[in-house]
């Protein structure tokens, strides 16, 4: 049995970016018995804060900060980023 979680095992809404860090953090949905999987994913893959990863997704937000990228280009090209965006927008 495998300790990654696979496409099969992605549920949705289970991962979230955190702004201004702009980390790959869980959320609460994700289920107790696949939280552990979750975890070893996120760290094994340095998903979570890994600077390679960081640098990526800081391009990305960095283009739409600058207006260079609508919200819906950055939903195309990082969904994940695109709705901390959003988040933050409703929480402002």
């Amino acid at each position: 049995m495998t300790k990654f979680l696979t496409m099969h095992d992605l549920g949705e809404d289970w991962f979230e970016i955190l702004l201004p860090s702009l980390q790959l953090v869980l959320t609460n949905k994700v289920p107790p018995q696949q939280r552990q999987k979750a975890e070893f994913t996120l760290e094994r893959l340095r998903l979570r804060d890994d600077e390679r990863v960081l640098r990526q997704r800081q391009s990305w937000y960095q283009l739409y900060f600058d207006g260079d990228l609508t919200l819906q280009g950055l939903e195309k090209k990082a969904p994940l980023i695109a709705r901390a965006v959003r988040k933050q927008q409703q929480a402002d």
